[in-house]
């Protein structure tokens, strides 16, 4: 089976290194020692999956035969897909839906499931609250001023300052009812789109009405280097957040499942050096997100299906219009297949310390270690096979240097 083959060796990679998850009070790694933690899934009978559409998977694979997978682009690639292929529970809820913020998730998600029913739930919340999607169209998709662009990202931020962690904290609590006594959920968060080396992205624009009118804004160093910095503090307040639900919930019981420093160490983020402008180049196989081909140099079919639909910048910037874009482009900036096996890996490795965490409570055991969560939401450092890897520096950046047990690992080199 084609997942398979492409998860297994990168759950074997996870499952032997130092990722670190949002347990209680602290963060406990995963041991070094796979034996460590149990493989074995048999335990989760009952397994859901809510959340936006980094869990809908929108643009890898086909969309699936539920009646309402076309309205929520939700795709047999997603990473809850690829993670019950390896789970095989049962009882298999996937009901994560393109465009539904956490508040969409309460009325219209949570009333699916069952109360006191399920073992695992995965969650992917937080971005479509915080506007990802807005600020995505003002500074990269769309003709418009700077001062557009510079709008979005400070209300993205004041968002995520304000108002995430309130957001969070109202799904979880509405999502709790819904599990076993000895059930979980595990989240998983955002990661960095772009590597920030200069290069020819410097001098692109992605606009992706017309790539070369005039008023696009470029992908240059500072444009990266503020999307990055807004998916870190995301992923931050995450974190924060997950942290206060355990400590102040009745079972500490939610793992975050943190992917972001596999498209870095696997040479997998937009604007990598050497990437070529089409987005079906060679050079480009092992991104973990989906990118608008660049330049003028062909005409893709996203536009000839929206010059079909007569749509237009102005109208494209109406909400209520957005329902009518295709898949085609609504898929910009998810993950790609490759980056939803990334997802998937890292939370089968959660829900494997997430069993063992709740077997070592039972024999009433002490946590193996902890250390504290990585500043500003940066990343890790891919581990060697059978190393651990130490949380990066304060300094961080979008290429961590290696650690004494970690190394930079390059892409198509692991279970590719």
């Amino acid at each position: 089976m084609r997942v398979l083959s492409h998860l297994i060796p990168l759950v074997s990679l996870f499952c032997t290194s130092t990722h670190s998850y949002p347990q209680g009070d602290v963060i406990s790694p995963i041991s070094a020692d796979p034996f460590d933690y149990p493989s074995d899934f048999s335990w989760i009978q009952s397994y859901a999956a809510v959340g936006d559409s980094y869990a809908a998977g929108i643009g890898v694979g086909t969309v699936l035969g539920q009646p309402d997978a076309v309205q929520c682009s939700r795709y047999d690639g997603a990473y809850p897909q690829k993670m019950n292929s390896v789970i095989q529970a049962p009882n298999f809820q996937f009901i994560a839906c393109s465009g539904h913020t956490s508040k969409d998730m309460i009325m219209n998600q949570i009333g699916q499931l069952q109360d006191n029913s399920y073992d695992l739930i995965t969650v992917s919340a937080g971005g479509n609250d915080v506007g990802f999607s807005d600020v995505l169209k003002a500074c990269l998709f769309l003709p418009t001023p700077m001062s557009k662009c510079t709008e979005a990202l400070t209300n993205a931020e004041a968002f995520i300052d304000t108002s995430l962690e309130r957001s969070i904290y109202d799904l979880l609590n509405g999502l709790a009812p819904k599990l076993r006594p000895a059930g979980f959920f595990v989240q998983t968060l955002y990661a960095k789109f772009f590597d920030e080396t200069p290069g020819t992205c410097d001098k692109q624009s992605w606009c992706f009405l017309n790539p070369t009118v005039d008023g696009c804004l470029k992908v240059d160093v500072p444009m990266r280097s503020e999307f990055n910095r807004l998916v870190g503090k995301t992923n931050q307040k995450l974190f924060d957040t997950i942290k206060r639900w355990n400590s102040e919930s009745s079972a500490k019981n939610v793992y975050a499942a943190h992917w972001g420093g596999w498209p870095i160490a696997l040479d997998g983020q937009l604007c990598e050096p050497g990437s070529a402008d089409r987005y079906s180049d060679p050079s480009n196989a092992g991104l973990a997100f989906i990118r608008p081909d660049v330049g003028n140099v062909f005409i893709p079919p996203e536009r000839r299906e929206l010059e079909l639909m007569n749509i237009t910048a102005q109208s494209v910037d109406d909400h209520s219009l957005q329902k009518r874009l295709p898949d085609v482009i609504m898929q910009y900036f998810h993950p790609t297949d490759w980056g939803t096996n990334m997802q998937a890996a890292v939370g089968l490795s959660a829900v494997s310390k997430g069993r063992a965490h709740m077997d070592a409570a039972d024999r009433n055991q002490p946590h193996l270690c902890s250390v504290d969560p990585p500043p500003g939401g940066q990343d890790v450092v891919a581990p060697t096979p059978g190393q651990g890897v130490a949380a990066p520096s304060a300094g961080g950046g979008n290429d961590p240097s290696p650690t004494p047990g970690g190394v930079r690992v390059r892409r198509g080199r692991v279970g590719r």
